[in-house]
Formats: structure tokens, C-alpha cells, sequence
């Protein structure tokens, strides 16, 4: 285990996920033990600071213990901020405006999941009705719909790239709606250089040992 790299990458991606005033807003959160960590922002960077001392001593379980409770109390941090921004209710569209304005990753850390059906169009037959679910990310407690084949499922990272205006022509959508029916439980991670062609991922390995590329899901 390089965990060097790991560190790094985990930080990067999480820096990429990072909500607008999330340092800021994290020094006005009390902790169960403020004689230790008055606030979350105290207690977020005791576990940076513990992961690079674990580094620093060739430390791999403590190393992975901090990272984990880095992860655990950044997570909880930012599905806070979501829960306090994101509208209430159940209005798709009073949703989506958020989104549009906020970003994607707001919604990575709400607890909206999105069913609807979809009509694609093709260019050579008619058009298909597909099923298709949003979820804020693969994690354990959306795993019902991202392990099931009922429904193409895509997660907050995915949706900010594919429904870019004009990212996709429908008949490349409909290409990798197929292959989210055919595979579920993959996550798609970067395009090639002409965006024709998606590098797909299952769950369990979008993450290793050595490098992290969505920090919010299971570490190692």
C-alpha cells in the first residue's frame, strides 16, 4: 500500500467534493466531546493530522483509522450542509433549479433518490421508455437501487457529466443506458479525449489500496 498516494488522491477528490463554506461552516459545529474537539473543523483536522503521523510512521492501520474517521466525520458534515440547503419536499424541479445554480455536488450529500421513466429517441427506430434512478452516491444505503437491474441508475458525479448541455447525442445515451441495465453496480469515470467512448467501473473497485478516486465511497 503506497500511502502517500492514497492520502493524496483522497484529499484531491475530496477537495473536488468539497460544499462552498464547508471549513467555515464546520467551526460552528459542537462535537459529542468539546473539552477534546470544541468544533467538527477541530476534529477534522486532529484527523488529518493523525493520518500524516501515521504515514510518517509506516502506520497502516492507523493510518486507515484516521482516514476512515476523516471520512466519516467529512461526510457527515456536508450531508448536513446539503440537508439545510436542499428544498424540502418532494418537487423535482425545485430540486433541479438548486442543482443548477449549487451544482452536483450538493446533491452527492442530500438523501433525494429520483425515479422517473425516460423516453429516448432513436435515430433509426421508435423511441424507448427506460427506467432510470438517481442516487447521491454508491453507498451501502442506496446499494437497493445501484444492485439492482430494474433500472439504469447514476449517481451525482455521473449526472454533472452526462446531462451537460449537449455532452451526449441520444443515440450515445442510449448506449450507455444499456450498458448501466447490463451492468449494474458500475460507476462510469472519465471519457476519452472525443467523449466517445466511457471507462466504466464496479463499485468495489473505483477505489484500491493506492489510489482514491471517489472519496465518499468505502476506502480500501
Amino acid at each position: 500500500m503506497n500511502m502517500v498516494k492514497h492520502f493524496e488522491t483522497y484529499r484531491t477528490s475530496l477537495g473536488k467534493d468539497a460544499l462552498d463554506g464547508c471549513a467555515e461552516y464546520a467551526k460552528t459545529i459542537p462535537t459529542a466531546k468539546p473539552e477534546i474537539y470544541p468544533t467538527a473543523f477541530d476534529y477534522l483536522n486532529l484527523a488529518l493530522k493523525g493520518a500524516r503521523e501515521a504515514i510518517g510512521k509506516e502506520d497502516k492501520l492507523g493510518y486507515k483509522s484516521w482516514v476512515n474517521n476523516h471520512q466519516r466525520a467529512m461526510t457527515a458534515l456536508l450531508e448536513k450542509m446539503s440537508a439545510e440547503k436542499i428544498p424540502a419536499g418532494k418537487e423535482i424541479t425545485a430540486l433541479l433549479d438548486f442543482i443548477h445554480d449549487k451544482g452536483w455536488k450538493w446533491y452527492k450529500f442530500c438523501s433525494k433518490v429520483i425515479i422517473m421513466d425516460i423516453t429516448m429517441p432513436l435515430p433509426d427506430s421508435e423511441p424507448r421508455t427506460v427506467p432510470v434512478v438517481w442516487i447521491p452516491r454508491y453507498t451501502e444505503q442506496y446499494a437497493p437501487y445501484w444492485k439492482s437491474e430494474d433500472a439504469a441508475v447514476f449517481d451525482a458525479d455521473e449526472m454533472g457529466f452526462f446531462l451537460t448541455k449537449g455532452r451526449r447525442a441520444p443515440s450515445e445515451m442510449q448506449v450507455v443506458v444499456d450498458f448501466k441495465l447490463k451492468n449494474p453496480g458500475t460507476k462510469f469515470l472519465k471519457a476519452d479525449a472525443d467523449e466517445r467512448t466511457g471507462f466504466f467501473k464496479p463499485i468495489a473497485r473505483v477505489n484500491s489500496d493506492d489510489t482514491v478516486t471517489d472519496w465518499s465511497l468505502p476506502l480500501f
